[in-house]
Protein backbone atom coordinates (compact mmCIF):
# COMPACT_ATOMS: atom_id res chain seq x y z
CA UNK A 1 0.00 0.00 0.00
CA UNK A 2 1.27 3.19 -0.97
CA UNK A 3 2.55 5.91 1.77
CA UNK A 4 -0.33 8.37 1.88
CA UNK A 5 0.52 11.99 3.49
CA UNK A 6 -1.75 14.71 5.13
CA UNK A 7 0.29 18.29 4.98
CA UNK A 8 -1.68 21.31 6.87
CA UNK A 9 -0.13 24.32 6.12
CA UNK A 10 -1.85 28.37 5.46
CA UNK A 11 0.89 29.50 4.37
CA UNK A 12 0.31 28.91 0.19
CA UNK A 13 3.97 29.63 -0.73
CA UNK A 14 4.72 27.39 1.91
CA UNK A 15 2.26 24.75 1.57
CA UNK A 16 3.21 24.66 -2.55
CA UNK A 17 7.19 24.35 -1.40
CA UNK A 18 5.88 21.49 0.38
CA UNK A 19 3.57 19.86 -1.74
CA UNK A 20 6.18 19.73 -4.47
CA UNK A 21 9.05 18.58 -1.82
CA UNK A 22 6.62 15.36 -1.01
CA UNK A 23 5.41 14.75 -4.26
CA UNK A 24 9.15 14.17 -5.83
CA UNK A 25 8.21 10.79 -3.30
CA UNK A 26 6.18 8.00 -4.69
CA UNK A 27 3.40 8.97 -1.67
CA UNK A 28 -0.01 10.04 -2.31
CA UNK A 29 -0.35 13.41 -0.85
CA UNK A 30 -3.57 15.76 0.52
CA UNK A 31 -2.98 19.02 1.43
CA UNK A 32 -4.99 21.77 3.21
CA UNK A 33 -5.33 24.76 4.50
CA UNK A 34 -6.57 24.48 7.61
CA UNK A 35 -7.35 22.47 10.31
CA UNK A 36 -10.90 21.90 9.86
CA UNK A 37 -10.19 20.70 6.13
CA UNK A 38 -7.57 18.54 7.24
CA UNK A 39 -9.73 16.93 10.14
CA UNK A 40 -12.05 16.30 7.24
CA UNK A 41 -9.39 14.76 5.05
CA UNK A 42 -8.63 12.42 8.15
CA UNK A 43 -12.16 11.06 8.83
CA UNK A 44 -12.38 10.43 4.85
CA UNK A 45 -8.80 8.71 4.57
CA UNK A 46 -6.22 8.17 7.67
CA UNK A 47 -2.86 8.98 6.33
CA UNK A 48 0.24 6.94 6.77
CA UNK A 49 1.30 10.84 8.45
CA UNK A 50 0.72 13.94 9.15
CA UNK A 51 2.51 17.11 8.54
CA UNK A 52 1.11 20.23 10.18
CA UNK A 53 2.58 23.86 10.23
CA UNK A 54 1.98 24.83 14.65
CA UNK A 55 -0.06 27.50 14.17
CA UNK A 56 -2.77 27.66 12.11
CA UNK A 57 -5.84 30.31 11.09
CA UNK A 58 -8.66 27.79 12.93
CA UNK A 59 -6.30 26.92 16.15
CA UNK A 60 -3.06 25.27 17.24
CA UNK A 61 -1.78 21.67 16.59
CA UNK A 62 -1.49 20.80 20.11
CA UNK A 63 -5.19 21.96 20.84
CA UNK A 64 -6.22 19.64 18.02
CA UNK A 65 -4.64 16.32 18.74
CA UNK A 66 -7.55 15.08 20.38
CA UNK A 67 -9.28 15.38 17.02
CA UNK A 68 -6.75 13.41 15.10
CA UNK A 69 -6.57 9.23 14.93
CA UNK A 70 -4.62 7.74 17.25
CA UNK A 71 -1.23 6.39 15.96
CA UNK A 72 -0.24 8.38 13.49
CA UNK A 73 2.82 9.64 13.49
CA UNK A 74 2.77 13.61 13.46
CA UNK A 75 5.69 15.56 11.72
CA UNK A 76 5.31 19.63 13.29
CA UNK A 77 6.63 22.62 10.90
CA UNK A 78 7.31 26.05 12.19
CA UNK A 79 9.35 29.08 11.60
CA UNK A 80 10.27 29.22 14.88
CA UNK A 81 11.46 26.52 16.16
CA UNK A 82 13.31 26.54 19.97
CA UNK A 83 14.45 23.87 22.50
CA UNK A 84 11.82 24.65 24.73
CA UNK A 85 9.26 24.16 22.32
CA UNK A 86 10.87 20.40 20.89
CA UNK A 87 10.86 19.28 24.77
CA UNK A 88 7.03 20.47 24.95
CA UNK A 89 6.10 18.76 21.52
CA UNK A 90 8.46 15.94 22.49
CA UNK A 91 5.79 15.57 25.82
CA UNK A 92 2.21 15.55 23.13
CA UNK A 93 3.75 12.43 21.44
CA UNK A 94 4.98 14.84 18.34
CA UNK A 95 7.53 12.80 16.52
CA UNK A 96 9.66 15.43 14.83
CA UNK A 97 9.70 19.12 14.28
CA UNK A 98 11.44 20.65 11.56
CA UNK A 99 12.50 24.59 10.90
CA UNK A 100 10.96 26.32 8.36
CA UNK A 101 12.12 26.50 5.39
CA UNK A 102 13.74 23.25 5.28
CA UNK A 103 16.08 21.80 2.89
CA UNK A 104 14.03 19.10 0.62
CA UNK A 105 16.05 16.29 1.65
CA UNK A 106 15.68 17.02 5.26
CA UNK A 107 11.85 16.98 5.21
CA UNK A 108 12.44 13.56 3.25
CA UNK A 109 14.61 12.27 5.78
CA UNK A 110 12.10 13.03 8.04
CA UNK A 111 9.57 11.40 6.59
CA UNK A 112 11.18 8.51 5.67
CA UNK A 113 11.97 7.91 9.72
CA UNK A 114 8.36 8.41 10.56
CA UNK A 115 6.79 6.23 8.15
CA UNK A 116 9.64 3.50 8.19
CA UNK A 117 11.19 4.60 4.65
CA UNK A 118 9.19 5.66 1.77
CA UNK A 119 10.81 3.56 -0.41
CA UNK A 120 12.80 0.62 -1.32
CA UNK A 121 16.64 0.59 -1.24
CA UNK A 122 16.09 -2.21 -4.57
CA UNK A 123 12.49 -3.33 -5.48
CA UNK A 124 13.74 -6.10 -7.46
CA UNK A 125 10.02 -6.89 -8.85
CA UNK A 126 10.41 -3.31 -10.90
CA UNK A 127 13.49 -3.90 -12.08
CA UNK A 128 12.39 -7.15 -13.52
CA UNK A 129 9.07 -5.54 -15.08
CA UNK A 130 11.60 -2.74 -16.69
CA UNK A 131 13.94 -4.99 -18.26
CA UNK A 132 11.00 -8.07 -19.71
CA UNK A 133 11.49 -10.25 -17.30
CA UNK A 134 14.75 -10.78 -17.90
CA UNK A 135 16.97 -12.46 -15.28
CA UNK A 136 20.06 -12.54 -16.92
CA UNK A 137 19.36 -8.94 -18.01
CA UNK A 138 18.77 -7.50 -14.56
CA UNK A 139 21.91 -9.74 -13.48
CA UNK A 140 24.08 -7.83 -16.23
CA UNK A 141 22.75 -4.45 -15.41
CA UNK A 142 22.95 -4.84 -11.67
CA UNK A 143 26.61 -5.45 -12.10
CA UNK A 144 27.12 -2.07 -13.85
CA UNK A 145 25.09 -0.37 -12.08
CA UNK A 146 27.27 -1.65 -9.01
CA UNK A 147 30.50 -0.51 -11.05
CA UNK A 148 28.99 3.02 -11.80
CA UNK A 149 27.53 4.09 -8.17
CA UNK A 150 31.18 5.11 -7.04
CA UNK A 151 31.65 6.84 -10.09
CA UNK A 152 28.85 8.68 -9.26
CA UNK A 153 29.06 9.66 -5.89
CA UNK A 154 32.79 11.26 -6.64
CA UNK A 155 31.33 12.85 -10.21
CA UNK A 156 28.55 14.37 -8.36
CA UNK A 157 30.41 15.61 -5.41
CA UNK A 158 33.24 16.99 -7.60
CA UNK A 159 30.85 19.13 -9.65
CA UNK A 160 29.07 20.32 -6.30
CA UNK A 161 32.34 21.26 -4.82
CA UNK A 162 33.38 23.28 -8.07
CA UNK A 163 29.87 25.02 -8.67
CA UNK A 164 29.30 23.19 -11.81
CA UNK A 165 25.55 23.16 -12.18
CA UNK A 166 25.02 22.03 -15.05
CA UNK A 167 27.61 18.80 -14.82
CA UNK A 168 25.56 18.26 -11.80
CA UNK A 169 22.24 18.02 -13.49
CA UNK A 170 23.38 15.72 -16.14
CA UNK A 171 25.21 13.61 -13.80
CA UNK A 172 21.91 13.44 -12.01
CA UNK A 173 20.09 12.57 -15.15
CA UNK A 174 22.09 9.81 -16.01
CA UNK A 175 21.83 7.79 -12.26
CA UNK A 176 18.02 8.63 -12.06
CA UNK A 177 17.79 6.53 -15.60
CA UNK A 178 19.59 4.03 -14.13
CA UNK A 179 17.96 4.14 -11.02
CA UNK A 180 14.87 3.52 -12.65
CA UNK A 181 15.64 0.46 -14.82
CA UNK A 182 17.25 -0.66 -11.68
CA UNK A 183 14.24 -0.29 -8.74
CA UNK A 184 16.43 1.80 -6.81
CA UNK A 185 13.68 4.21 -5.49
CA UNK A 186 15.75 5.79 -2.77
CA UNK A 187 18.38 6.40 -4.55
CA UNK A 188 16.13 7.87 -7.20
CA UNK A 189 14.14 9.72 -4.61
CA UNK A 190 17.93 11.33 -3.52
CA UNK A 191 18.49 12.32 -6.73
CA UNK A 192 15.46 14.26 -7.62
CA UNK A 193 15.65 15.64 -3.78
CA UNK A 194 19.33 16.69 -4.81
CA UNK A 195 18.16 17.91 -8.54
CA UNK A 196 15.47 20.68 -7.19
CA UNK A 197 17.60 21.81 -3.91
CA UNK A 198 21.71 22.11 -4.68
CA UNK A 199 22.52 22.20 -1.04
CA UNK A 200 25.40 20.52 1.35
CA UNK A 201 22.49 19.01 3.20
CA UNK A 202 20.82 17.56 -0.27
CA UNK A 203 24.36 16.27 -1.23
CA UNK A 204 25.26 15.07 2.25
CA UNK A 205 21.88 12.76 2.59
CA UNK A 206 22.22 11.76 -1.72
CA UNK A 207 26.08 10.61 -0.75
CA UNK A 208 24.48 8.29 2.21
CA UNK A 209 21.30 7.00 0.20
CA UNK A 210 24.12 6.55 -2.67
CA UNK A 211 26.61 4.54 0.10
CA UNK A 212 23.60 2.53 1.54
CA UNK A 213 22.27 1.50 -2.05
CA UNK A 214 25.76 0.14 -2.83
CA UNK A 215 26.48 -1.54 0.47
CA UNK A 216 22.83 -3.33 0.08
CA UNK A 217 23.32 -4.00 -3.69
CA UNK A 218 26.78 -5.95 -2.88
CA UNK A 219 25.77 -7.30 0.28
CA UNK A 220 22.82 -9.45 -1.95
CA UNK A 221 24.90 -9.64 -5.05
CA UNK A 222 24.86 -13.46 -5.84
Amino acid sequence: MKTSILLIEDDEISRFYLSEAITLLDVELTACSDLASGCMAMRTKPPSLIISDLNLPDGGLLDMLAAFPAGIPILAISADVTPAIRARLATRGIRDVLAKPMPVAELHGAIHRLCGSAAELWNQEKALKALGGSSAALVSMRAMFIAELPVAAYGIQAAFDAGNTKELHDALHKLKASCGFLGAERLLEACRALDQDLSAASVSAFQTTLADTLAFMLSSDD
